[in-house]
């Protein structure tokens, strides 16, 4: 069993290694890389599964795409939103999940609007609200071709000790 373990790590490592080193390769990835909470993998992920900025109108459709816009079922005037629509790709969704809770951990801004989100409705549904927010910024900095400009500081995360992030400011936990 430890023979197994001593093996999967192994192809995990080489393949983490893969994963960085074409991030490196691509412009647009790296971009991506300075927002908060966003590491090689899930930049590169959102690159590689969008394909071109030009294919989405707006930020809502880049949500509705990767199906984190909740349903909608309205009848006489009356508007009910319910679970999201979990239309679009499971494995890049969950990294904008992760790379949210990361960005909120660590920056300022998305820390408030989160407790703010939080404090409305349940934590679990702010988590997805704030995923959508980290979407739809990560599509407007690849499409407009711009970074906000922030001093910026490297910092690792407590669930990956190998990857590195970027935040603005990090707050104690």
């Amino acid at each position: 069993m430890l023979q197994l373990l001593d093996q999967l790590t192994q192809q995990i490592d080489e393949l983490s290694q893969a994963a960085e080193q074409e991030a490196q390769r691509r412009p647009e990835v790296q971009q991506l890389l300075t927002h908060p909470g966003v590491g090689p993998i899930t930049a590169l992920a959102f690159v590689l599964v969008l394909g071109t900025p030009e294919r989405f109108g707006c930020g809502k459709q880049v949500g509705s795409y990767l199906g984190l816009i909740p349903c909608e079922d309205s009848s006489g005037g009356r508007q009910r939103l319910g679970h999201i629509s979990k239309q679009g790709n499971t494995l890049l969704r969950h990294l904008l999940v992760e790379a949210a809770q990361s960005a909120v951990r660590c920056d300022t801004a998305w820390r408030k609007r989160f407790l703010h989100l939080a404090l409305r409705r349940e934590p679990r549904i702010a988590k997805v609200a704030m995923a959508r927010k980290l979407a739809v910024s990560l599509y407007w900095w690849w499409r407009n071709d711009s970074v906000p400009s922030a001093t910026a500081s490297t910092v690792r995360t407590w669930s990956s000790p190998g990857n590195t992030m970027v935040c603005r400011k990090t707050l104690s936990l």
